[in-house]
């Protein structure tokens, strides 16, 4: 169902994207579970777990999207009373990406060359 009704939205290869990513890590998971089962502390566990596998920030973070969206869904459709997923954080082990700047030198530089 969710699927069905998000992908009306996304452009193909966000669709694509998506669908992968929920399949190698939410599905993999949980997917003989039915979502009423499912815990916060558990699916906080699972972010920790993938934090510290060394995924990248912002698979973490989009898992975590991800999930509070699901129950989101399953809410608006009285399939589970409440949303384990709400309070989920990424974890701190989550690599960030290292983002290079000048320094206000280079930058001096930089002018002065061009």
């Amino acid at each position: 169902m969710y699927f069905l009704y998000y992908s009306r939205k996304w452009k193909a290869s966000t669709c694509e994207n998506n669908k992968q990513r929920m399949r190698t890590h939410l599905l993999a998971a949980f997917g003989g579970r039915t979502l009423d089962s499912l815990l916060r502390d558990e699916l906080q566990d699972f972010m920790d777990g993938k934090g510290d596998a060394g995924l990248s920030f912002s698979v973490v973070d989009q898992l975590r999207w991800d999930l509070r969206q699901i129950f989101d869904m399953a809410i608006a459709e009285g399939k589970v009373l409440r949303n384990p997923a709400l309070l989920l954080f990424t974890p701190k082990t989550a690599p960030k990406p290292l983002h290079k700047a000048m320094t206000v030198d280079e930058v001096r530089r930089c002018f002065a060359a061009l």
